[in-house]
């Protein structure tokens, strides 16, 4: 009796979310970046817009980076949220209104001369 046994060539591997390879870097990666629109109630793809970032972003070099579907401009239009946009406008004027009182604070007389503090 003889007996031939074909298998299909198989390679352990195992799949993690966006949020737990945040930070991280590996030899390589397979994405599906091809998605239904979703979006949250308010409107924002925030969530596939930071999600995409991360998991372009976990393998050097790109030769490395193979994708399971073709991408297109739409799976990859996604907007952050409206409020990190107000937020990253509120630190923007923070930042510039902290250098103008720094540039002051700089100029006086006290601190040239070593009276402050």
């Amino acid at each position: 009796m003889s007996v031939t046994r074909h298998q299909v060539p198989v390679t352990p591997a195992w799949a993690v979310t966006d949020y737990k390879v945040q930070g991280g870097t590996y030899g390589a990666v397979t994405l599906d970046l091809h998605r239904q629109n979703v979006s949250s109630k308010d409107g924002s793809s925030h969530k596939r817009y930071c999600s995409v970032y991360v998991q372009l972003t976990r393998v050097r070099p790109l030769q490395d980076l193979s994708l399971l579907q073709r991408v297109t401009l739409a799976d990859l239009n996604a907007k952050p949220d409206r409020l990190l946009l107000l937020e990253d406008q509120r630190l923007a004027e923070l930042a510039r209104s902290t250098e103008i009182a720094w540039e002051q604070m700089e100029s006086s007389d006290e601190f040239r001369y070593g009276l402050v503090g």
